[in-house]
């Protein structure tokens, strides 16, 4: 799973592994991939993140600086292109 600094929620890596490392190598989260999804190894990954609001306030940063707020409509419109041609 993944530990986002955004949204306060969880991304399963099963559901995206490559996406939750690509996540935690560009600094924007934590990623705890199957082994290591243990209430230890979920203590290890969370709890640097709640003594340090530096910390969270980077990564927050960095997963703001990945996001593409206009990413629904760039797919629609490619959809919609590639059904008409």
């Amino acid at each position: 799973m993944t530990l986002p600094a955004f949204h306060g929620g969880f991304v399963p890596t099963h559901s995206s592994p490559v996406l939750a490392l690509h996540l935690q190598e560009t600094g924007a989260a934590v990623a705890l991939l199957r082994d290591a999804v243990t209430p230890e190894g979920l203590r290890s990954a969370v709890a640097p993140l709640t003594t340090s609001p530096g910390e969270r306030r980077r990564m927050a940063q960095q997963a703001r600086s990945l996001g593409r707020p206009d990413a629904a409509d760039r797919l629609a419109e490619v959809l919609l292109d590639v059904a008409t041609t």
